[in-house]
């Protein structure tokens, strides 16, 4: 990062691990899952599928292919023998349905008000993530001027691969030296920053500090 980080006029960040606090919301996901496959122990394969899901996202396992995200879903319901649909439903629910009650209570406070004070500074703020970003900002009580998830028709690419970003920054209408990407994973968000020629700065574990 050349600049202060207030410095900028635009604003790219990261929503997983980077607007709310990823370990203390894992943990509390990591209960529910206890407890509901505790009591329903027939239904434990489901339980594999969500590690393996992960484990296939951060592989980008077809990620440079077009429709990577659903061709992920195929593969896991091929593997775990299980209905495409049910498969998808079941990750909407667990990965995206039930982390929205935590969300709120482990939100990154420090950032999402310097970006709002950015914002009404005539800032522009717009958040990118490999995964879905609607609930998760309303459930964040966040409003940025724009929001994209990797999947959606116009990126088709996960980070590290900077098309999606390459294509955010076209949209800015600002150079590069004044637009800065906030990140907690230097090996995905502060790659693809690198790759895409934009400042990059990295939260460790979450902290944010404006100078």
């Amino acid at each position: 990062m050349k600049k202060r980080a207030d410095e900028y006029k635009a604003y790219i960040i990261d929503l997983d691990g980077t607007l709310y606090f990823q370990r203390p919301l894992r943990l509390s996901m990591l209960k529910e899952l206890i407890c509901f496959y505790l009591l329903h122990p027939f239904k434990i394969k489901e339980l594999f599928a969500l590690k393996e899901y992960r484990s296939i996202r951060e592989k980008r396992m077809y990620a440079e292919e077009e429709d990577f995200s659903e061709k992920q879903i195929l593969y896991l319901a091929d593997r775990f023998k299980m209905d495409p649909g049910y498969l998808r439903n079941m990750l909407v629910n667990w990965m995206e349905e039930v982390p929205l009650k935590y969300i709120k209570k482990y939100r990154n406070k420090d950032l999402i008000a310097f970006l709002e004070k950015k914002r009404n500074e005539g800032a522009v703020t717009v958040v990118y993530s490999d995964y879905p970003v609607s609930a998760k900002l309303e459930a964040l009580e966040f409003r940025p001027d724009q929001a994209f998830y990797s999947a959606d028709p116009e990126i088709g690419c996960m980070k590290p691969d900077e098309k999606g970003l390459l294509y955010i920054i076209s949209l800015l209408g600002e150079k590069k030296e004044d637009i800065l990407f906030i990140g907690d994973r230097q090996e995905k968000d502060g790659e693809c920053a690198r790759r895409a020629g934009v400042d990059f700065l990295f939260l460790n574990k979450g902290r944010f500090h404006e100078g």
